[in-house]
């Protein structure tokens, strides 16, 4: 049987340990550019979803042949990521980051008040998006007790002589 993966999006389960990233709140974005050929799909308050993804923001384009941006939290990285969903554009130079692509793992900035992430979004011929979105996290840890496996051993009966003494 293979075994299962410990991480799920932002869950992490192992040894009777369940820690997730719950949700994000207090979101707030700053901006200094958005396309307009895109929308900023936003909430104050972002929850994990049947996934296991912390969604935090999208960027929607308004035309279909543009991609889509998924802007969520890595909890087994500790960092933001954003995934490019698209059918047309190279998903492989996203993740890498090369050919005009640009954004897929964004720098954390200094925040004394929780999370931040500096984002500059571009794919070729096109800027998307450049600001900063800020947030705090709430983690849950659910502690099972593990499952106890009794092992029953026989061994054969020993064999006891005595002697008895007839008079």
């Amino acid at each position: 049987m293979k075994k299962k993966p410990d991480w799920k999006g932002s869950r992490h389960h192992q040894d009777g340990i369940t820690q997730e990233a719950k949700r994000a709140f207090s979101i707030e974005i700053e901006y200094k550019e958005l396309n307009k050929e895109y929308e900023l799909k936003t909430t104050s308050e972002a929850t994990i979803n049947n996934q296991g993804l912390l969604l935090i923001c999208q960027l929607k384009p308004k035309q279909s042949l543009l991609p889509l941006f998924n802007i969520r939290w890595d909890e087994k990285g500790n960092h933001l990521n954003i995934d490019m969903i698209s059918e047309i554009a190279s998903i492989t130079n996203w993740n890498a980051e090369k050919n005009g692509y640009k954004g897929h793992r964004p720098n954390q900035v200094k925040n004394n008040d929780g999370m931040a992430f500096d984002i500059d979004i571009k794919i070729p011929r096109l800027d998307i998006f450049k600001g900063i979105i800020s947030f705090k996290i709430s983690r849950n840890t659910t502690i099972s007790p593990k499952t106890l496996n009794l092992v029953l051993k026989t061994y054969p009966p020993e064999i006891i002589i005595t002697r008895v003494k007839i008079k």
